[in-house]
């Protein structure tokens, strides 16, 4: 029996793979069984059909061929070969593989596998197939057909093996690489990439064949590669891509028809391994090298990198540099055999670099060198100014809002520097416009302009007590200002100026309202005024007495035949000037003859004197109630009061009477004060207390009422009259606001005034006249009230009684918006105003003169430096349309530049000037509205303004008419917003000018006439009046 063993050593590996095209993500797990004993088989077994396809089934075909067939479904994806000798004849593959296969020939194995008769491949595998070891491998495919002896679907790796191909088709792949090793093969074709990095291969075609056929064909790194191509092909299908080779054919060319094309002389190892001399280490401002010097053996791209793996643009100072040097080898060189960390650079850190295999032609060196120099301030400057630049005197300098930057000599600079000291930390002075930052520890400067003005003036309360005396004489030319020191002035309300104080009594001033202020001095303005009443003369009566009882006395009641009853004695006060002269004492009324006085005159009572008499109910009166007047009378003078006596019937046995019950104290009564406000009148109060108005509204008698228990009501009745006083009234009151300096357009509040008193439950009684004056509030209405900081308003009181205007001054108060002032008269009143400017404004183009100028990016408006004011307030919007506040900036800043604008748009502008006062902003100078186009095609802004004459001299009375155009950039119009020109005077006194130009002269002097266009482009002219 004709046997034959097959010796087969194979290692088992179960791999469970999923590939994720898609996804990147591969899983796999891997389990290994080692079959140590080789595997023997014989050939003498039945014969078998191949398609039987058990596993390790080996049988002898017809012809006699012998076959070993493996299960593709069941062979494991690694396959160690150890001499195997395999014939395969019949339709099926020698290896068959659905996946990817790892075959590796044993060290010193020589193995067989020969495809004959109807057999397909030696080897195929449907996905990546690798021949791995040093062993032999013969693949021998013996009939023909279009099927290669080796058939790999997607790559085939070679590595070390040695390889003999035999065939039509030796190979053929969708990619193949050789890494090393030794191939003999017939025509290799590959569908895509041919990779050759080492390895000595030799092809040779058969009938129109190429020897290597790949879409690209490299051989990157030596090796010797022979093909040998038969009469009318070439060698290669394309030229292949040559590294680091030396290429060589038989006749010098790759596509050398019908020869043979060798590639061989495989590169030297780059032995250039010192990189000092190639590369400038890092240098502080320097630009990074990306070049390194040329070498014979490689180029070099340098790559940088700081170490929070930044690229500079520029190396700075104090930093750690790394130099990635990415060597790309010459041809006739390879780093194959370059050892790890080989590279060398002088003064370095560190040199890094891996070992390389010699599968790419280039290799990255990592050099890290020492920190660069430390860095060094250069400057420092204020990118943004402080919040507030301009100050008043005695206040400090505040950085708050400014940015500082620092650059320093490397290049880089720091916009939020902070390490400066300032050199004014004092309260300013008027001489302060410089401030000096210096950074710390250094001798660099910059500088900030600021302005100091003259700071607020104080308030006269903190600098004295000022009080008033008010006039004693009937002239009221005898007032006192007391307080006023040197440091204040004052003047009386509506007067136009201001005079010193001497330190003293101000005296001889007459009645009427007095401001008082602290004086200008040269660091700080004029204080607030603060107001003050010196109050008209109240002359006391010549002729005055008061009674000691007063309303009515009532006697106890008696019973009939009752006896004589006790007197009331009555005291008679002296309380004028002088002595009362003769006084007559009298009873009057229906039942006077039922009392009796113990005197009826009194010769005199001098000057705070007194004398007394007495009354009392005559005896035997019937019962009744009995009633009378009692009455003092002098020169002038007259107090009376009532006595009441009641008799009643005796009702007790006369044997036994009954004692006269004590008199019930009789408790005094209240004097209330209330007010009648009619709808639409002003609130009023009156401010005196009770007993003061008892003593000054309440007749004598009526203060005896109260004083016996009954109450009093004093009413003050208000009523606005302003549709229904007279007409000789308005009259009277506006020739005493003409007087005045009223201004017509100034509103009138006409009110009437009436108080009323009243007795118990008696009517009410009218008061023309009191016998002292009252104090009476009235709220100010809204529409009166001041809401213009920049003036002073002072109210006054005009007032109609025996059909003349009398004008009463009075006290303000802004916190509850009362007017207080005093009065003895009641009837018709009117509520006014005069203003006194304490804050002049100005409106008119040459104040700011404003003007607006476009680019191709940007408009930018400027305007005139104001003095003395806090900041500007800049409007704007498209023109057609409402303008809104578009910025604030501080009192240096005198332009500013507005971008993000439609093209062949116009816009307009306007600028207000405020200072604060008071803690609110007041708008002290506002500029005219300008307009400009932004980008236009057609249309566009004044150049300049031209006049017809340059200056001109005229006499009073004399008008002459001024003639302005602008001037355009060629080929543009202009859209006009407002009149071409307009005008505007500088004193209106001198000489004012229409809107067409025509100028009219006023008095002598000399003024300026600007004439400007619409969007602030001026010219302006002397005028001269003579």
């Amino acid at each position: 029996m004709n046997k034959r063993l097959l010796r087969v050593g194979i290692s088992l590996c179960i791999i469970f793979v999923i590939w994720a095209f898609n996804s990147n993500r591969v899983w796999a797990e891997d389990l290994a069984t080692k079959i140590t004993s080789p595997l023997v088989f014989s050939y003498d077994t039945p014969t078998q059909d191949c398609s039987n396809t058990t596993m390790h089934a080996a049988h002898t075909h017809a012809d006699g061929k012998k076959c070993w067939s493996w299960n593709k479904d069941t062979l494991t994806p690694t396959l160690t070969l150890d001499g195997i000798d395999l014939e395969v004849s019949t339709g099926n593959h020698g290896l068959s593989f659905e996946g990817s296969v790892d075959i590796i020939l044993a060290a010193g194995s020589e193995n067989k596998i020969v495809a004959s008769g109807l057999a397909k491949s030696t080897i195929h595998c449907d996905w990546w197939l690798t021949i791995l070891g040093t062993g032999k491998l013969t693949a021998d495919k013996r009939n023909s057909g279009t099927m290669a002896s080796i058939h790999a679907g997607r790559v085939f790796r070679i590595n070390d093996a040695n390889v003999i191909l035999h065939g039509n088709i030796g190979i053929y792949t969708n990619s193949l690489t050789i890494n090393s090793g030794t191939v003999n093969s017939s025509f290799i074709s590959s569908d895509g990439d041919i990779n050759i990095y080492g390895g000595n291969i030799t092809i040779t075609a058969g009938e129109g064949q190429n020897a290597l056929k790949g879409k690209t064909i490299s051989i990157r790194d030596g090796g010797t590669v022979t093909a040998k191509a038969l009469t009318g092909q070439a060698p290669f299908s394309s030229k292949p891509t040559l590294s680091d080779v030396v290429h060589r054919t038989g006749t010098g060319e790759w596509n050398n028809i019908n020869g043979d094309a060798c590639i061989y002389d495989p590169p030297a190892t780059v032995s250039n391994l010192d990189l000092t001399d190639k590369l400038t280490a890092p240098i502080m401002g320097v630009i990074p090298e990306t070049i390194i010097i040329e070498d014979d053996q490689y180029t070099g791209t340098v790559y940088w990198y700081d170490s929070n793996s930044i690229r500079p643009t520029k190396f700075l100072g104090n930093k750690v540099y790394t130099a990635t040097v990415v060597l790309s080898a010459k041809a006739g060189y390879t780093f194959k055999g370059i050892e790890q960390n080989i590279f060398e650079y002088s003064g370095a850190t560190s040199v890094t670099n891996s070992a390389s295999y010699g599968f790419f032609p280039f290799l990255n060196v990592n050099i890290e060198f020492p920190a660069t120099e430390e860095t060094a301030l250069e400057s420092i400057a204020i990118t943004t100014p402080p919040s507030k630049t301009a100050y008043k005197y005695g206040e400090t300098f505040s950085t708050e809002g400014m940015v500082v930057k620092a650059t320093y000599n490397d290049g880089t600079s720091n916009t939020s520097f902070s390490a400066y000291t300032v050199d004014i930390i004092r309260a300013l002075t008027l001489s302060d416009n410089t401030i000096t930052l210096t950074a710390n520890g250094t001798s660099i400067t910059t500088t900030l302009s600021i302005t100091v003005d003259k700071a607020d003036g104080p308030s006269v309360s903190s600098i004295s007590t000022v009080s008033t005396v008010g006039c004693t004489n009937s002239s009221n030319n005898d007032g006192k200002l007391t307080g006023v020191t040197t440091a204040m002035e004052y003047k009386k309300s509506g007067a136009t100026s201001y005079n010193s104080g001497s330190g003293s009594d101000i005296t001889g001033l007459t009645s009427g309202t007095y401001l008082v202020r602290v004086k200008e001095t040269d660091t700080h303005y004029a204080g607030i005024d603060s107001t003050y009443m010196i109050s008209v003369f109240s002359p006391e009566p010549t002729y005055g007495i008061n009674l000691s009882t007063s309303g009515t006395y009532t006697f106890p009641a008696a019973d009939v035949g009752y006896g004589e009853q006790t007197p009331l004695t009555v005291t008679i006060n002296n309380t004028g000037k002088q002595a009362t002269g003769a006084l007559s004492l009298a009873l009057s009324g229906s039942d006077s003859a039922r009392f009796t006085l113990d005197k009826d005159s009194i010769s005199s009572i001098a000057t705070d004197g007194s004398d007394t008499f007495t009354v009392k109910p005559n005896t035997g009166l019937s019962v009744s109630t009995y009633t009378a007047v009692v009455a003092v009378s002098g020169a002038s003078i007259t107090k009376s009061f009532n006595v009441s006596f009641t008799v009643i019937p005796n009702t007790k046995p006369p044997s036994t009477p009954t004692p006269r019950p004590t008199p019930t104290p009789i408790q005094e009564g209240k004097v209330e004060k209330t007010r009648q406000q009619d709808e639409g009148a002003p609130i009023g109060d009156v401010n005196n207390s009770s007993d003061e108005l008892k003593t000054k509204v309440l007749t004598a008698q009526e203060q005896e009422m109260v004083k016996r228990g009954e109450n009093a009501k004093i009413i003050l009745q208000i009523t606005d009259i302003s549709n229904s006083v007279s007409d000789e009234e308005k009259i009277l009151i506006n020739e005493k606001l003409f007087t005045d300096a009223w201004d017509e357009e100034k509103p009138v509040l006409y009110i009437d005034l009436s108080l009323y008193k009243q007795i118990g439950d008696r009517e009410q009684t009218r008061v023309t006249k009191t016998k002292g004056k009252i104090s009476i509030s009235i709220e100010v209405p809204e529409s009166f009230r001041n809401t213009d900081i920049t003036k002073n308003r002072e109210y006054y009181i005009i007032m109609i009684h025996n059909n003349e205007a009398i004008k009463i001054d009075g006290i303000y108060d802004p916190e509850t918006h009362n007017f207080t002032f005093e009065t003895d008269s009641f009837s018709t009143y009117a509520l006014n105003y005069s203003d006194n400017i304490r804050i002049h404004t100005y409106e008119g183009f040459r104040y700011l003169q404003l003007g607006v100028r476009a680019n191709k990016i940007s408009q930018t408006i400027s305007y005139k430096k104001v003095a003395n004011i806090d900041g500007y307030i800049i409007y704007g919007g498209r023109c057609g349309q409402d303008m809104t506040e578009l910025a604030e900036v501080p009192a240096n800043i005198t332009s500013y530049s507005f971008n993000d604008l439609e093209p062949r748009t116009f816009y307009k502008y306007q600028v207000k000037a405020y200072r604060i006062v008071d803690g609110e902003k007041v708008i002290i100078m506002t500029s005219k509205v300008v307009h400009s186009i932004f980008n236009g095609k057609t249309y566009a802004d004044p150049l300049r303004v031209t006049l017809d004459m340059t200056s001109f001299n005229l006499a009073v009375g004399e008008d002459t008419i001024l003639t302005g155009n602008v001037v355009l950039q060629k080929d543009k119009k202009l859209k006009a917003h407002t009149k071409v020109i307009r005008y505007e005077s500088s004193n209106n006194e001198i000489a004012t000018v229409n809107n067409m130009g025509e100028v009219t002269t006023k008095a002598v002097g000399t003024c300026y006439i600007y004439s400007y266009a619409q969007n602030g482009v001026y010219k302006k002219i002397k005028v001269t009046v003579e």
